[in-house]
């Protein structure tokens, strides 16, 4: 959440401010899609997925109404 509120800070205001989110933070495994309904993976399970569950958290806490975009995860 404190990269999100950084950046926030730096922005101008003018324009758009985009945060994409990832895929990354839902549970599916071994390629199956995955969308807004499946389960999310739970904090705890991997530092990556933390740091971005927190900021989704983070950013919907600071700029509520605003939208998202969610990137797809590639893994290998």
């Amino acid at each position: 959440m404190a990269e999100v509120e950084a950046a926030l800070k730096l922005w101008d205001g003018t324009g758009g401010f985009v945060f994409t989110g990832s895929t990354a933070v839902y549970a599916g495994t071994d390629g199956e899609m995955s969308d807004e309904t499946t389960p999310q993976v739970k904090l705890g399970a991997s530092p990556r997925t933390d740091r971005l569950l927190n900021a989704e958290v983070g950013w919907c806490r600071l700029t509520p109404g605003w939208t998202r975009l969610t990137t797809p995860g590639f893994s290998t």
